[in-house]
């Protein structure tokens, strides 16, 4: 098996055949491949297993408990046969190129990043990776503690599924919202790097249920997961990461002192500037 795509569906019966089109067009795409998907219901008190009825190559794993975005997706990996793993959300929107683009293309590297789009809050598309001297900074551990989250969506990447972080893997947080940032800054910090491919293939939907456009909680959840590390990482990259939530926190609070938080910090102001300007 070369790729198992694992989805978690939460309430999302209305997001699956659209799913399931989008990704029955992607399999023919890449008829050189075996590839495998695993929609795991995450929501107990509905059932999407009729939803699936006519595809071989799809499949459902019902929780009998909510176990939250983190969770259901390890629930999917631990049910996966697939040497990758492609992680999408239920509203994730792939182009019917992107599976057989990331495949083709990553050659000996451990993951792939393909390069696509967000919609802001007018749903208009926006370039996640404005050049290749800012996408490769995924690469950079330095710009997860400075910046944060270098990688908008697993949507975008297509990993070998024995190099997931174990602290990841074992580590549910129970706030949803930073189980991103701690897959890919210990997956970077553990040596690994990505591969990049050039390719526009992925949009990352502007949702309100999503829990990374809540500020608030996503720090909460942020500090969560910067404690899990804490014993992966020195002192002083856990104090400039935990600078930079403070930080946001503080902005998030008073929005007016935004400018003195930055001269308080010029460290990850600089970095940040540096992120932007490129």
């Amino acid at each position: 098996m070369d790729l198992s795509v694992i989805i978690p569906i939460y309430h999302g019966r209305k997001y699956i055949p659209s799913l399931l089109k989008m990704l029955d067009e992607n399999i023919s795409n890449a008829k050189e491949y075996i590839i495998e998907v695993i929609l795991v219901n995450d929501s107990p008190d509905e059932t999407i297993d009729d939803l699936i009825m006519g595809y071989n190559n799809i499949f459902v794993v019902n929780n009998k408990r909510n176990l939250g975005i983190q969770g259901a997706r390890i629930q999917g990996i631990k049910e996966a046969h697939g040497k990758y793993i492609l992680m999408l959300d239920q509203d994730d929107e792939l182009k019917e190129y992107a599976i057989q683009s990331q495949l083709s293309k990553i050659k000996g590297y451990d993951a792939i990043l393909a390069n696509g789009y967000s919609e802001d809050k007018n749903n208009n598309k926006v370039s996640l990776y404005k050049n290749k001297r800012q996408k490769k900074l995924v690469n950079s551990f330095k710009y997860y503690l400075y910046y944060g989250n270098m990688v908008a969506s697993p949507g975008m990447v297509v990993i070998k599924k024995d190099k997931i972080p174990k602290i990841w893997l074992e580590n549910i947080l129970t706030n949803n919202g930073a189980d991103d940032w701690l897959l890919w800054a210990s997956y970077v910090k553990k040596g690994y790097k990505f591969n990049m491919n050039a390719d526009y293939i992925y949009t990352h939907r502007n949702v309100t249920t999503n829990f990374s456009n809540d500020e608030d909680k996503m720090l909460t959840s942020s500090m969560e997961a910067l404690n899990m590390m804490k014993n992966n990482m020195s002192n002083k990259e856990y104090n400039i990461h935990k600078r930079r939530l403070n930080m946001r926190r503080k902005i998030l609070t008073n929005p007016d002192s935004k400018l003195l938080e930055y001269l308080k910090n010029i460290d990850i102001a600089t970095y940040l500037l540096f992120y932007k300007m490129i």
